[in-house]
């Protein structure tokens, strides 16, 4: 038996086969902190939580009655299926200190799952401290007066957003930049003689810590720069990715018209390369630059045209010897339509849309975030999926409008929340809308 047909169902009502009643299975949970246990993490309670559920209890202490280390629960007996569970380490105050989220199954036997919590991420930051040589020379000896520097792409300025850095500060050959996140930062540092790049340093790595400073004694080595690079990513409407606005090759313009035209082109280059949505280009003169970017879909004869930057972003300021970041959009290009089949899948033991006839209540949020609520039916006659196409596709539909989308959808005892697909321009697009049990 072929495949059924995929159908596009507005409104109507469809009846609902009467189900089994589901079958339930237990679920115990083991955990580890950073691959510790609860002691040695000195985490003195463990919070589990599971989306749709409420547990009791949802929380347990380290330290069993016995004294003994506490290493994991049973969480009691669940329908069987997928459930998004959250395991949070928290200190004797309550504090956050360790978290982790998956998936996990619960399958017909019981199932026994273990998660190992990483370090809560801190959003405290630290600083960073540069304590600069040229050629291993101070400031004084090399005729350095004025560097230039980026973090992680962004130029640093002064209080009067003066790109021209002092060199020494206060009799130290140095600068200070906080707050910085924790984590790891790239800096490029230039030193200039008499307003021309004399010296050169890019790409120095600092290794930030929450509520400390990071120093690192970079040596910047003789080189002479007279233009930057732009380090470029890209998105297409409201955020999706290449792989999602199903883009394969952008062609890139700096300094194009106020509505996104013209300017000088820099070349295509594929859409990503070794999963980076964008691309660095040199040889850039000091200054501001605007770019805009056109996204282009492989097809038989020509590539088509499918995302343009309709207002390009505001203009960055780019340094020789410096590589300055920047995030450009495009939008969908006429008609501006797309389409994505969604497909209903549901936990083992659960109904089948082969067999089942089911009427599924499912809400889509487009991506300006307005909802648009109503009915489709699964079964051996209208399939497992609901199609929405476009008006390029076969099937001539009215489409959606491209961008990332959303979909909350119940049936029967059974429900989906927040399943994200995305809308590609002037193409289709398919995402599959897993069921779990609802309680």
């Amino acid at each position: 038996m072929g495949k059924p047909p995929r159908l596009l169902v507005v409104g109507g009502f469809f009846l609902a086969a009467a189900a089994c009643a589901p079958s339930r299975a237990n679920l115990t949970l083991n955990w580890t902190f950073a691959g510790q246990t609860c002691a040695q993490a000195g985490v003195a309670t463990i919070q589990v939580d599971i989306q749709g559920e409420v547990l009791s209890p949802g929380q347990f202490a380290c330290s069993n009655a016995d004294k003994s280390i506490n290493t994991g629960a049973h969480l009691g007996s669940y329908v069987l299926g997928n459930y998004n569970l959250t395991l949070t380490g928290l200190d004797g105050q309550g504090a956050v200190l360790y978290q982790a989220t998956a998936v996990e199954p619960v399958r017909g036997g019981g199932s026994v799952v273990a998660l190992d919590a990483v370090p809560a991420h801190s959003t405290a930051g630290g600083s960073a401290t540069l304590r600069y040589t040229f050629n291993g020379k101070s400031c004084a000896a090399a005729g350095v007066n004025v560097v230039h520097m980026s973090v992680d792409g962004a130029v640093l300025a002064d209080a009067n957003n003066n790109a021209d850095l002092p060199c020494s500060q206060g009799g130290i050959d140095g600068v200070s930049v906080s707050p910085l996140s924790a984590g790891g930062h790239v800096v490029d540092v230039t030193g200039l003689v008499n307003g021309q790049v004399a010296y050169l340093l890019q790409g120095i790595s600092v290794t930030v810590v929450d509520g400390q400073d990071t120093s690192v004694t970079p040596d910047l080595a003789p080189a002479a720069a007279t233009t930057g690079s732009a380090e470029l990513t890209w998105s297409f409407v409201n955020g999706m990715t290449c792989a999602q606005a199903q883009v394969d090759s952008v062609d890139v313009a700096f300094d194009p018209a106020p509505d996104g035209s013209g300017g000088v082109d820099a070349g295509t280059v594929p859409c990503a390369t070794s999963g980076v949505d964008g691309a660095t280009f040199d040889g850039l003169a000091p200054g501001n630059h605007t770019v805009a970017i056109t996204g282009l879909r492989h097809a038989t004869p020509n590539d088509k045209l499918v995302y343009v930057t309709h207002t390009p972003p505001r203009a960055e300021r780019f340094l020789a010897g410096i590589t300055t970041s920047l995030d450009v959009s495009a939008d969908a290009a006429s008609p501006g339509l797309g389409g994505a089949a969604l497909v209903w899948q549901f936990p083992a033991g659960g109904p089948s849309c082969s067999s089942t006839t089911l009427n599924i209540t499912y809400t889509l949020i487009d991506p300006m975030k307005n909802p648009h609520r109503d009915t489709a039916v699964c079964g051996p006659a209208a399939g497992n999926s609901i199609d929405f196409c476009w008006p390029g596709s076969p099937a001539q539909c009215p489409g959606l409008a491209p961008g990332l989308w959303s979909i909350t959808a119940s049936t029967s005892g059974y429900a989906a929340q927040n399943v994200s697909f995305a809308v590609p321009d002037n193409a289709h697009s398919s995402a599959n809308v897993v069921f779990v049990a609802a309680h």
